[in-house]
Formats: C-alpha cells, structure tokens, sequence
C-alpha cells in the first residue's frame, strides 16, 4: 500500500455525487464534521496503518521513562556509519535549536547538529566551534533540520536522511537494539502511565537510548487547506470517509425532511474500510513486526 493521497476537493465532490446535490454553506460545514469524524475513526481502527506506524526508532531514555513526546531528530542512511543515531535537543544556537548524539554515558558528545551562517551542519565539533569537522551540511535557512537534501563534506556517501521525532500515540514494542539491523532482539518489559512509558524495575537499558515501535498521533484535520487544515487525504481512506460522511448526511436529511430515498447501506460503508484493512495483511505487517510484538507482549495482532 503506497502513500498516496487524494485532495479534499475531491473528497467533497464525491460527497455531494453520492448525495446527488450541491452542498448549502451550513451543510458544508456539517459534512467537513463528518469526513473529520470519519477520520478519526479509520485512523483508531487499526495500528498498523502504514503512514502512522513507526519501527524501532530511537528514543531517549531518562531515569527509567521514555516520554512519548521528545524534541529530537534521528539520522539513518549515512556513509559515515557513526553518525547515525539519536540527536536529542540541545539548546539553541544561531536562533535555531542545536541537537547532539551522545556516547552511551549520556553526557559526552560524539557528533552535534545545528545552524550557522547559513548552513546546517553535522559535525564532530563543539556547537559553534567553526567547521574544520563537517562531516554533511546542507544549506538552508529553515527553523529545524530539513530531513533530506543533505551532501557529504569530509563523510562518505550517501549523505543522510533525518526524522523528526513524532508523539507517540501507542507504544507497542521497546527493544534494547534496532530490529531491523540486529538479527537478534531483546525486548524490554515495560508499562504506560501518565508519566509516559516506562521501564519495569527488572529491565536495565545501556546507555540512555532504547528502540520503540509505536503509532504515531493522529493530528491532522482535513479540509481546503485554510485555517489550518491540510487538503491531502490518505487516499486508504477516502472511499471509507466518502461513504460514512455521505450516509450520515443522507440519514440527517431524511429525518429532517422526511425524504423517502433510503441512504447509503451501513454494510457498504464497513466494507470501505474492511478492505484497506485487508490490504495491510497482505503488506505482510502481520507477519512481520506484529508477530514479533505478539511473541513478547502478547500483542493482539488482528487488524481490526
């Protein structure tokens, strides 16, 4: 399953095809709540959406606690092997903040992320020391760390990539090492709270980093792309919030009205979604990291 996305106009448009009729203002008001709900639903479904489902990625460990939101950016891909790894905030620098990877003590830099004159730099010098040891710039002058566009000084190619840390809705998986690297894995036991995630007594993590398999949060509200709304739809959902928008609309007007047109079929609007679900079952994510979460947290690993 790609991760293509469709426009919100279409979306609508499809809306008001299924409706067979053009939208007052009030009721495009009340059925962007309705493809927003819908949304939501979809996305609460299932863990294993694609686009929200991230793999043993780095994440800072402190005093026994993970926290599900962190300031931090992960690098991965380099030439440089060292390099990769976890670069956590750091303050500011340049008016922009800084990030540095540590070594396992958790206090001594080995690389450190930042801006200036210009330029974002990865480099194995203090924050602000000049660039004699440049290992990947990249020039920009945006507020955070662009993730890909990066070149190579005195690295290896290729140059990296970089994420930026999302929050994490739910935790599924903690491991002392990268299971996609690492052949073998170990897992460590741990529980949720209001504190965040965090470690059970029995377990020890090396260093201050450990490997989380999550879902990302869901913060998206659709619409025309104004008042903060973003206009691209998973296209994985749109057939799902068409339908479920389109008979709730349905249903309200024949209430109001008293119309005799019967709406759209519940079963229809299930079977929009049951088939994306469908869908990520055969991607092999069930039989893949699901399985492995299931072994050691007795994980449900249906998808619905």
């Amino acid at each position: 399953m790609s991760l293509s996305t469709q426009t919100y106009s279409d979306l609508f448009a499809e809306v008001e095809a299924l409706c067979g009729k053009s939208f007052t203002d009030t009721e495009t008001r009340r059925v962007n709540r309705l493809l927003n709900l819908a949304a939501r639903r979809a996305y609460r479904e299932s863990v294993w959406w694609e686009r929200y489902l991230v793999v043993s990625q780095p994440r800072t460990v402190s005093r026994g606690e993970i926290e599900t939101s962190e300031d931090s950016f992960q690098v991965y891909g380099a030439g440089t092997s060292d390099v990769n790894g976890l670069y956590v905030r750091n303050g500011t620098f340049g008016g922009k903040p800084a990030y540095t990877k540590y070594k396992s003590d958790g206090s001594t830099f080995l690389y450190n992320l930042y801006f200036a004159l210009g330029n974002w730099y990865i480099t194995s010098d203090a924050i602000g020391a000049g660039s004699d040891n440049v290992f990947y710039q990249i020039s920009s002058s945006d507020n955070t760390p662009p993730t890909s566009g990066w070149t190579p000084d005195q690295g290896d190619s290729p140059a990296p990539f970089l994420v930026d840390l999302q929050d994490i809705d739910t935790c599924m998986m903690v491991n002392r090492e990268d299971i996609l690297e690492s052949r073998g894995y170990y897992p460590i036991q741990f529980h949720v709270s209001g504190r965040g995630i965090v470690i059970n007594n029995s377990e020890k993590v090396d260093g201050d980093v450990a490997y989380v398999t999550y879902k990302k949060t869901f913060t998206d509200v659709y619409g025309d792309g104004t008042g903060g709304t973003t206009s691209d739809i998973p296209s994985e959902w749109f057939n799902y919030m068409a339908l479920y928008a389109a008979r709730q609309q349905q249903i309200s007007q024949r209430q109001s009205n008293g119309s005799p047109y019967a709406a759209i079929a519940s079963r229809e609007v299930d079977e929009a979604l049951q088939d994306e679900l469908m869908k990520l079952e055969e991607q092999n994510i069930s039989n893949g990291i699901a399985k492995r979460i299931q072994t050691h947290m007795q994980y449900n690993t249906q998808l619905q």
